[in-house]
């Protein structure tokens, strides 16, 4: 009995070391129903203690698939190709996966949103010739003031 609390602590800090969930990003952080182009590219950067790997075993979602997981040379980094079906709607996905440390392997969970776009957004033209403006800059076509032509100090001495 007097064994008990002393493993009961160290189980309990062991068991809480093995799902401290790590540091996850994901580039880009959303992407949105509707987009002409059906794969999109994901960047995932997971921080990792010594010794530890990862690797991405599949996406859960309606009409999303997972189409390959890629280590980039930067273990921490993976490139995940998904495909999208285009009846895919809004909706948060489950991108699921291992945390690889020796013979251990912890479950990795990462939410992904796929937000829904704006109707209009087809009607936006961006930038055309009714945007710019030319910029003149008159002081290079007249002399205003030729008091200030010339400055002591500066190698050039005469004004063309």
């Amino acid at each position: 009995m007097k064994y008990f609390l002393p493993i009961l602590i160290c189980f309990c800090l062991s068991s809480s070391s093995l799902t401290a969930s790590p540091n996850i990003r994901i580039d880009p952080p959303h992407w949105w129903e509707g987009m002409k182009i059906d794969t999109v590219e994901l960047l995932i950067e997971i921080d990792l203690k010594a010794n530890e790997n990862y690797i991405i075993s599949q996406v859960i979602g309606e009409n999303i698939s997972l189409v390959k997981d890629e280590e980039a040379q930067n273990k921490e980094y993976h490139y995940l190709s998904l495909y999208i079906d285009p009846t895919a709607s809004a909706q948060v996905i489950k991108i699921n996966g291992w945390l690889i440390n020796g013979k251990l392997r912890d479950p990795i969970s990462i939410a992904y949103e796929f937000k829904s776009r704006r109707q209009n957004l087809h009607e936006f033209i961006g930038l055309n010739e009714r945007d710019l403006i030319y910029l003149v800059t008159p002081d290079r076509f007249a002399n205003g003031d030729k008091e200030n032509d010339i400055y002591e100090g500066l190698r050039e001495k005469t004004i063309n």
